[in-house]
């Protein structure tokens, strides 16, 4: 699965969470690890591609 791919996924989930106003505390802690970790990836990807494009390389 690509990085892409698991950040929808966990961000699908973390809006399942958010919008069941049963979630407890774990729940929340766990989405919210999810998509923090999903955002850790993106900007990693981000960075990457960044420098690769200063410095003329391809994609």
């Amino acid at each position: 699965m690509t990085s892409s791919a698991l950040s929808r996924l966990n961000f699908g989930g973390a809006e399942a969470v958010l919008e069941d106003s049963r979630a407890g505390e774990r729940a929340l802690r766990f989405a919210l690890r999810r998509v923090v970790e999903s955002l850790r990836d993106v900007l990693r990807i981000a960075v990457s591609r960044g420098t690769r494009i200063r410095e003329g390389r391809p994609g």
